[in-house]
């Protein structure tokens, strides 16, 4: 929307423009005509239209300043002011306009005039440059389209890979009975009613967390591709330990009984589809029976499976281990549900991204290899280590805030872990590049500018934006290649194109060969400028700037002798010596 937006503004800017241009050279022109006799009839606008257009177009007539005069030499000029007949370039009154009408203009404002004044030449310079940025609109569309359906076909991975996993617990949940009295309305024998009190008993459960668990997974990233798109999963074989101490006078006073030998154990996972592989639990030396779907605290777990832990009340510390292997995509998180969790992580991964919570206490970062550690105190959090499992113990999130959540469970809202994380994406890449498009255009444009300025050559309008729109494409080229190789080979050719491109137009239009390799070194300088900003992420802003800094200088540099007044052919703004003899300021 904000492309589209900024493309109707520069339109309405340039109708405006181009509205009031006409109008104020309809207006010079009656002022320098002195009256309407040379004026084409009431109604009849189409002659000075149609000069208009080709003034601005290059197609008027190659000497459009002396239209009024009907002569280019200092004679004729010399006749006029003797008091000769003026009847060039003057219409007959009563006689029809014809095509070859032309108004009476100033030498700085005809054709010549709009080529060589430098002025009017730096604003439609900048104007192509502002119409630049509707065609990098465009391709920043494109590229947000394409990183969408790169999105649509990462998701389609991960569904059926693995989504990115957390692991919520474990914790031992222990039913037990509890008796209250409770009040109730019955009938009578004589069909009236009362109230009456009586002893019910009913079933809860008390949610145990460790006292200490570690968690060691090692990551192996994998690529799986979708299309044309790729994206990195990982398979992570999971081992879990620790123990868990009994509760004692954490039961609720009016206990009755304490089913020990139904207790569970139950562990959660976000995406179950993706387990691979789950050994049996090992708890006090001895193989539990194999788990089962579901966890039975879904709220406070969210989705995993569960099995029969049979606890002995006269054990007060009961060890435990498992190993679950897993697949998944994105990163791995951890629950820190012990007194004291201890998590250990490591793969063979470049750019970990530590997500989550918290940081790791410990890590080490190579060029192929990494590995992190966590020791996290139950401090950290807000939930208990004891509670009851459908009461309010559990129904918050990190910072303490009621949150009850069914689709993950209330204890990953605290969590530790890590992302595989790529530093700079294709299309952020692109993204950020296409940003830096209307500064390495109007650089190109200065070059060109710089070069008028210095040999008093000319470029045409459309030259400049035939230009501009070879840069333009760059970028296009640049994303279309690099959806299908690396991005270093794509930003080579399509950099290389943009280069060759313009460089063997500007050595054409200008017929210089010398400024067509500046302007080759020079676009070569800036694209690897462009790549630098790229890649080095943390100081792009710094080099962006320095770079905007020193083009500023050089443009100063080389303006610094501009004229004040006339024309850039009027080195110094001295007005030449053909100027003031017409104007009777020389004699002789």
């Amino acid at each position: 929307m904000f492309e589209i937006a900024m493309a109707l503004v520069l339109l309405l800017l340039f109708v405006v423009g181009l509205i009031f241009a006409v109008y104020g050279l309809v207006c010079f022109v009656r002022r320098q005509r002195g009256g309407a006799e040379n004026w084409p009839p009431a109604g009849d606008v189409a002659p000075l239209v149609e000069y208009a257009v080709q003034v601005v177009s290059g197609g008027a007539a190659s000497s459009a300043s002396h239209a009024a005069s009907g002569s280019d030499s200092p004679a004729a000029a010399g006749m006029q002011g003797a008091g000769a007949p003026q009847t060039a370039g003057k219409a007959v009154p009563g006689t029809a306009h014809s095509s070859s009408w032309r108004p009476s203009l100033p030498g700085n404002l005809g054709q010549e005039g709009i080529m060589n004044n430098l002025f009017v030449r730096s604003l439609i310079v900048v104007f192509i440059t502002l119409c630049l940025l509707i065609p990098l609109a465009f391709v920043t569309d494109i590229v947000d389209e394409r990183a969408g359906l790169q999105q649509s076909a990462v998701r389609n991975i991960a569904r059926q890979w693995g989504e990115a996993q957390t692991i919520s617990g474990p914790a031992l949940i222990i039913p037990y009975e509890i008796w209250r009295m409770q009040q109730e309305s019955v009938l009578d024998e004589d069909g009236k009613t009362k109230n009456v009190t009586r002893r019910v008993e009913s079933m809860e459960y008390k949610v145990v967390l460790p006292s200490r668990v570690s968690f060691e997974a090692t990551l192996n990233p994998q690529t799986r591709q979708y299309g044309i798109y790729d994206y990195v999963v990982y398979t992570a074989p999971i081992r879990i330990r620790g123990t868990f101490r009994l509760p004692g006078e954490d039961f609720d006073k009016n206990l009755v009984r304490i089913h020990w030998d139904k207790a569970w154990f139950a562990l959660g996972v976000t995406d179950l589809k993706a387990i691979t592989k789950v050994e049996n639990l090992v708890w006090n030396d001895k193989t539990c029976p194999p788990f089962n779907p579901g966890n039975q605290a879904t709220g406070l777990l969210g989705p995993g499976f569960h099995t029969v832990a049979g606890l002995d009340p006269d054990i007060q510390e009961h060890a435990f281990s498992l190993t679950v292997n897993l697949n998944g995509s994105g990163g791995l998180q951890f629950t820190p549900v012990g007194e004291t969790t201890d998590i250990k992580v490591e793969g063979a991964w470049p750019s970990p991204h530590f997500g989550g919570s918290l940081l790791p206490a410990s890590r080490t970062i190579s060029s192929s290899f990494f590995s992190a550690h966590w020791s996290i105190p139950h401090l950290s959090r807000t939930y208990p280590q004891v509670g009851d499992l459908h009461g309010s113990d559990f129904k918050m999130d990190a910072s303490g805030n009621s949150s009850y959540r069914n689709d993950t469970g209330t204890l990953s809202a605290f969590t530790a872990g890590v992302d595989l994380y790529e530093t700079v994406s294709l299309y952020r890449q692109v993204l950020r590049a296409v940003k830096y498009g209307i500064l390495f255009i109007g650089l190109t444009y200065v070059a060109l500018f710089s070069f008028e300025l210095v040999t008093k050559a000319r470029l045409h309008f459309m030259q400049y934006a035939l230009v501009g729109v070879a840069m333009t494409l760059f970028y296009l080229v640049l994303l279309s290649l690099a959806e299908h190789t690396s991005f270093i080979r794509a930003f080579l050719a399509a950099s290389g194109a943009s280069v060759l491109m313009n460089g063997l137009y500007i050595t054409a239009a200008m017929r210089s060969k010398t400024k067509g390799l500046i302007i080759i070194f020079l676009l070569s300088g800036l694209y690897g400028v462009l790549y630098a900003l790229l890649r080095m992420e943390d100081y792009a802003l710094l080099v962006g700037t320095a770079l905007v800094v020193v083009v500023v200088g050089v443009l100063m540099y080389l303006t610094r002798h501009l004229p004040v007044g006339g024309s850039a052919g009027n080195g110094g703004g001295k007005p030449s010596r053909g100027a003031l003899r017409a104007s009777g300021g020389v004699a002789g």
